[in-house]
């Protein structure tokens, strides 16, 4: 293995190259127009990949004043239901915040994911999960989000970081581990 990496050593180096230049302009903030144009050809690729790691709007003009939580409703073929949840970061310390943040991140944007699909593999790796620890077999997967919008300070004061105060949450998602008849639909959901 190491022998046939040295021999391929420019084709190694050529594409840890690209690699680097990729993550270089994705994490680099846009200064330049041509800079602003090969971002938006890098990002759709990343998209694709699953790689995209959305927006990073911690500092101003744009700071990121949503937060987010999903939950998923797993209906069993005996029709029985289970939740499945996020954890409950507010009740994280600072320490383990700071190690699972990009997991954090990934939950809090599951439900505006830019490429859908997401939505579906997510759905099928929590019926997996789920089926192999219960010993049961899934019926449909619902995934729900709820969110919380923060307001400027000067429109509703709340003291820094108190618990989210999160809306009614909704569905974004039903997915089907087989493919399903039109009656299945009108009783379990789209």
């Amino acid at each position: 293995m190491i022998d046939s990496l040295y021999r391929n050593k420019p084709l190694v180096l050529g594409c840890l190259c690209l690699f680097w230049g990729a993550t270089l302009i994705e994490t680099l903030p846009q200064t330049t127009l041509v800079h602003t144009a090969i971002e938006k050809r890098i990002d759709p690729v990343l998209t694709r990949l699953g790689l995209w790691q959305g927006k990073w709007d911690l500092f101003a003009p744009n700071i990121d004043h949503f937060n987010a939580r999903m939950e998923a409703h797993i209906t069993w073929e005996d029709g029985t239901r289970s939740v499945w949840d996020v954890p409950d970061w507010f009740e994280y310390p600072g320490w383990r915040k700071f190690v699972e943040f990009r997991r954090m991140e990934y939950y809090d944007t599951m439900h505006n994911a830019p490429d859908k699909l997401v939505w579906r593999d997510f759905a099928s790796y929590l019926a997996r999960q789920e089926s192999a620890r219960t010993g049961q077999v899934v019926r449909m997967v619902e995934l729900y989000a709820e969110g919380d919008f923060i307001d400027k300070p000067s429109v509703s004061w709340r003291p820094a970081y108190s618990r989210p105060l999160f809306t009614e949450r909704s569905r974004f998602h039903t997915w089907y581990p087989y493919a399903h008849t039109d009656s299945q639909s009108l009783y379990f959901g789209n």
